[in-house]
């Protein structure tokens, strides 16, 4: 593997984000019930040491090759999936009805559970010869802000001031956005065209595929009590609103490694075989944690953050909720995927136009 590639110019920060993620599940699970203790959580230092990682200048340690030569393979699943005939229609479908002004009830109808592919897998696509390595690298962005989110939210700050973690925080922030990502120890800014196809992965794996892995009618079995003692969440809200929580809760804690496992097991089925059990399926993801501290709200972060990022400086942002239609899920309705050959000037026209109103 030539680990210069651009291809996996993020995996190595992502394979110690993942191993720091790893290591927090198995607390969470040795913790059971109980909230888990000041002492037992990672330091946000790790975070930092992370973010410095930098690829060896001598040869590259066959695990971590044979790491990042792993996720790549189980990865290719969620790529397959966004090209497969069947699925595509069925995203399709889903992008059009998300549009229309539906009631919150048909808007849960919009996605069946469960996944039907096509028998032949698809042998030809338009989007270029660039395609596999933009999908993944966009999966990999988000990986990497789902686990930065996650250990900012969950770490503990040891004997440091808060003050001192304001630029780490900023810099969480930046690549949930998907402005900027800081990895070997460089803050580097994430290109328009790359926000693009990070939030067109977003959208089809957490808007759409989430959405049949995790159904409204097996709710109660993924989220128990914890439904009713959220800090942040409304213990009298009705089922569906607690799903779009649940839902909401599941963009910035289940990693795509995690969508890939629940749907090569088809967890949406109705004989509870996998996971067997739901409910510490997601607690150990850290789905049920809120964090100690509140970072005045910073850490709230949705796909409004992305969306906002793809407009320019002094552009009214977008505030609606992540079943909400906005004007983004509008162009690209228009326009088709960001994967295509020139999207990105027919974007920008139309961008533009919106900016304008």
């Amino acid at each position: 593997m030539q680990t210069s590639s651009p291809v996996y110019e993020y995996d190595l920060t992502l394979s110690k984000l993942l191993d720091i993620t790893q290591d927090l599940a198995g607390i969470y699970f040795e913790a059971g019930d109980e909230s888990l203790h000041y002492e037992k959580r990672p330091a946000l230092l790790l975070l930092i040491d992370c973010m410095n990682t930098t690829w060896p200048k001598m040869a590259v340690p066959d695990d971590v090759i044979g790491n990042v030569a792993s996720r790549w393979r189980q990865l290719r699943l969620l790529r397959q999936l966004y090209l497969d005939d069947v699925v595509d229609k069925e995203f399709q479908h889903f992008r059009r009805q998300f549009t229309r002004k539906l009631s919150a009830e048909a808007r849960t109808a919009i996605v069946k559970p469960g996944l039907m592919k096509s028998s032949q897998p698809k042998k030809y696509h338009h989007f270029g010869l660039d395609f596999k390595a933009r999908f993944h690298k966009s999966i990999c962005l988000h990986s990497m802000a789902i686990a930065s989110r996650n250990i900012a939210k969950v770490g503990t700050l040891e004997l440091y001031p808060r003050s001192f973690f304001s630029q780490l925080i900023l810099d969480v922030c930046d690549i949930w956005s998907k402005n900027s990502v800081v990895a070997g120890g460089e803050k580097r800014p994430i290109s328009l065209d790359a926000r693009l196809d990070c939030l067109e992965v977003f959208d089809f794996l957490y808007g759409f595929l989430l959405r049949k892995v995790v159904p409204l009618d097996r709710l109660e079995d993924w989220i128990g009590k914890y439904g009713e003692h959220r800090p942040h969440r409304v213990s009298e809200a009705k089922d569906i609103e607690k799903w779009y929580y649940l839902l909401t809760d599941c963009h910035s804690a289940l990693q795509p490694l995690d969508l890939v496992d629940l749907i090569k097991h088809q967890a949406w089925a109705a004989d509870d075989f996998y996971p067997q059990d739901k409910i510490d399926y997601m607690r150990v993801r850290s789905v049920f944690d809120g964090g100690i501290y509140n970072h005045n709200g910073a850490l709230f972060l949705g796909r409004s953050n992305m969306v906002n990022a793809l407009l320019p400086d002094g552009a009214p942002k977008n505030h609606a909720a992540p079943e909400e239609c906005c004007w983004w899920d509008l162009v690209r309705l228009d326009l088709g995927s960001p994967f295509q050959p020139d999207f990105g000037p027919e974007f920008l026209a139309q961008r533009n136009s919106y900016c304008n109103e």
